[in-house]
């Protein structure tokens, strides 16, 4: 895993995005590489994975990317909810070994998560995508759970939705 000083990372949130932009572009983790990002590929949409050890669980979700005609890959289907975030890692990027290295990707939680029918055209995504200009770009909210204790202010990094081209993703 690259060092996450040397990623091109932002952060988007729902409640105030230039916000939580403005925040995600003074952190340190804003740094850019030498190497240019990889653009996505339009015609390919976007693929969005979603690791759910209960697919009746994620039957919103599932739903929701129906309505908006959207692919969703539900991973580790059947496994048990002990193994944790590594084994949700070692699934996610399984899966994205085996995409394109210019498919935009976007990893989301599987039973808190909607698709917006937005994000099925694709194209819509990977102009909102774009504009970040970023490799990466991570989730981010303003409040702080389970411990509110740890919010100091402004966003916070929320790992429970990211997005990037696969080449990137890999590269995390």
């Amino acid at each position: 895993a690259a060092d996450a000083a040397a990623m091109d990372v932002a952060a988007f949130g729902a409640a105030d995005a230039a916000a939580t932009r403005e925040a995600a572009l003074g952190a340190a983790a804003t740094t850019r590489e030498a190497a240019p990002r990889t653009r996505p590929k339009e015609e390919r949409g976007v693929r969005v994975l979603a690791v759910a050890t209960d697919a009746d669980e994620a039957a919103p979700l599932l739903a929701s990317a129906k309505r908006a005609n959207a692919r969703v890959d539900l991973l580790g289907v059947g496994g048990s909810e002990n193994y944790g975030h590594d084994w949700k890692l070692r699934l996610v990027e399984a899966a994205v070994r085996d995409l394109p290295a210019d498919q935009l990707v976007m990893v989301v939680d599987a039973y808190d998560v909607l698709v917006a029918p937005a994000l099925g055209d694709g194209a819509a995504m990977i102009r909102a995508f774009d504009a970040f200009d970023r490799r990466v770009v991570f989730a981010a909210e303003r409040r702080c759970w389970p411990d509110a204790a740890l919010c100091n202010g402004g966003s916070h990094l929320n790992a429970g939705a990211f997005c990037g081209v696969a080449r990137d993703v890999l590269q995390m």
